[in-house]
C-alpha cells in the first residue's frame, strides 16, 4: 500500500538541497494520516538535520507522536534528553501540557498537576493555552476530591474580569453544589442562565438548579427551575 508521503519522500532522496524541507513535509503527512511511527522516523531525522530552524517542529512533532502513540515513558524520556533545546522551543508549554494530559489519562494525576504548575507559572504560556491548563488543573483537583482547593483556583481564575465566562461559572457553581454550598451554587447556575441565555450551558444550568434545590430538599423550587 502505497502513502501520500510516498512521493515527497523520493523528491527528498532526488534533491538534496530540498531533503530537510521535503522530509519535514513527509512528517507532517504522515502524521495527518494518524501514521505516527512513520511520522516520528522522519520527525527525527529532520531534528538531527543541519537545518536549525526545522529544529524545534520537528522536536514538537515527535512529542505528539508520543502522545497519540500513548507513549507517556517515551514522552519523559525525550523531555529529559531535550532539556537544552526545549529552553529555544516557543511551544514549550504546549509540550508540558501534552505530559500532563497524559499521565492524568494513566492516573498519574498527582504528576500532572505538577507539570500544569509549571506551564502557569511559565509568563511565556498564551492566555489560551493558560486557560486550557487552569481548567485542566481544577478538574484533576475535583476529581480526587480536593473541591476546597479546586474552587481555590478557581476564584484565583475569576480574578481577572475578562474570565468570568460560562465554563468557568458552571464549574464554579458545581464545585460549590458538591461541597454543600448550594446557595452560592444556585447563585452561579442563575447567573449563567440569566448573563449567557444563548450558551448550551444555560440549559444544563436550569436543570442543575433544580437538582440543587432537590439537594436542599425544596422540591416545590425544584418544579419552578
Amino acid at each position: 500500500m502505497r502513502y501520500v508521503g510516498e512521493p515527497v519522500a523520493s523528491v527528498a532522496a532526488e534533491t538534496p538541497e530540498l531533503a530537510e524541507e521535503a522530509r519535514f513535509k513527509v512528517a507532517e503527512i504522515y502524521f495527518a494520516q494518524k501514521i505516527y511511527d512513520e511520522a516520528a522516523s522522519h520527525y527525527e531525522r529532520v531534528l538531527k538535520g543541519p537545518q536549525k530552524d526545522l529544529r524545534p517542529k520537528a522536536l514538537l512533532g515527535l512529542f505528539y507522536c508520543d502522545f497519540y502513540r500513548q507513549d507517556l515513558e517515551g514522552m519523559q524520556r525525550r523531555l529529559e534528553a531535550e532539556k537544552a533545546s526545549l529552553a529555544f522551543i516557543e511551544k514549550k508549554q504546549d509540550i508540558l501540557f501534552l505530559i500532563a494530559s497524559l499521565l492524568d489519562e494513566k492516573g498519574h494525576q498527582g504528576e500532572a498537576v505538577q507539570y500544569l504548575d509549571e506551564v502557569l507559572a511559565d509568563a511565556g504560556t498564551s492566555s489560551n493555552l493558560r486557560e486550557k491548563t487552569q481548567f485542566k488543573k481544577i478538574s484533576i483537583l475535583a476529581s480526587q476530591g480536593r473541591q476546597e482547593q479546586a474552587l481555590k483556583e478557581l476564584e484565583g481564575y475569576f480574578s481577572s474580569p475578562e474570565s468570568a465566562n460560562e465554563q468557568a461559572l458552571f464549574q464554579k457553581a458545581d464545585l460549590l453544589a458538591e461541597i454543600g454550598r448550594y446557595d452560592d451554587a444556585l447563585a452561579a447556575y442563575q447567573k449563567i442562565t440569566a448573563d449567557f441565555p444563548g450558551s448550551p450551558l444555560a440549559r444544563f444550568a436550569s436543570f442543575q438548579t433544580a437538582a440543587t434545590y432537590l439537594k436542599m430538599e425544596k422540591p416545590a423550587e425544584a418544579r419552578e427551575a
